[in-house]
């Protein structure tokens, strides 16, 4: 991605800095020098380990004399910045013959002068458009949007979780009823030597206790892969926490202990003597 921008892009966006050479100056702008800036990965397939600077690399069919490279900034929802090329902003323009401007960064004096510096920009360019055809959009404002469509997503994500918990509550039951069934005679003989109710019972809610947690486990580490890989793709940081790791390993043993109740009361009532003489 061939992107055209002016000599104060690494003051203007945080994480973006030049790791070898220099960024382009307001003069190299000006004067339409084709000097371009190449990002870590780009660098690395054009020139392996050599190093680039002072070389020239074909843009568009135009010879760019390559006087920097940028540091590695990994991905930024699904656009990997390192497979960027900068050049000067009025050099894009000549050389893609188009006067188009997509976007204009702006970074405020603090914080809290946010707002008041949005507005600034929106009465500049409205005087000098004389309309409101732009949009402005503060980083607090994308990371709001953001966080809806991310509370969108956890909130399907939790109806599919309540659905399998449901499925995943039944299927352990049946096993548990199975089970029962399968071991009549091993029932009636605990009874036989006097295992009481209770004792019957309980082993049987710590084996559904114990599935449930082994397969909450189990979904635990998927979970965690999964995120890392898809956290890893939009270029997001992962933040794990461990409060919803126990939360999950809580349900998970709630759930083994509910799904449990109803085979270990049919154990624990089995008759010792029909219990034997079960075939």
């Amino acid at each position: 991605m061939i992107f055209g921008c002016g000599a104060d892009l690494p003051k203007i966006m945080k994480g973006y800095h030049v790791e070898k050479g220099v960024f382009f100056s307001q003069v190299d702008v000006d004067m339409r020098r084709k000097v371009c800036i190449l990002g870590k990965n780009v660098a690395s397939k054009l020139f392996g380990d050599f190093s680039p600077l002072g070389e020239t690399a074909r843009i568009n069919g135009s010879q760019f004399v390559v006087i920097g490279v940028m540091g590695e900034m990994g991905a930024s929802f699904g656009v990997n910045i390192d497979d960027m090329i900068y050049i000067p902003v009025k050099t894009a323009e000549t050389l893609f013959n188009t006067k188009k401007i997509i976007e204009i960064g702006v970074s405020a004096k603090s914080e809290k002068m946010v707002n008041q510096a949005a507005k600034e920009v929106k009465d500049a360019l409205v005087r000098k458009r004389g309309k409101e055809d732009f949009r402005i959009d503060t980083m607090q404002e994308s990371l709001d949007m953001l966080t809806s469509i991310m509370n969108v997503l956890t909130a399907i994500i939790g109806g599919i979780a309540a659905i399998s918990l449901i499925v995943g509550a039944i299927g352990i039951m049946n096993i548990m009823l199975v089970s029962v069934t399968e071991r009549f005679r091993e029932i009636g003989l605990r009874k036989a030597v006097g295992a009481k109710n209770a004792d019957i019972f309980f082993q049987f809610i710590v084996e559904a206790t114990l599935i449930s947690l082994i397969g909450g486990v189990i979904g635990i580490i998927l979970g965690q892969g999964v995120s890392s890989l898809a956290m890893l793709i939009i270029g997001l940081p992962q933040i794990i926490s461990v409060w919803a790791i126990i939360q999950a390993t809580l349900l998970s043993i709630t759930v083994g202990i509910i799904s449990g109740v109803y085979p270990a009361l049919q154990a624990a009532r089995l008759n010792p003597v029909e219990a034997l003489r079960y075939e």
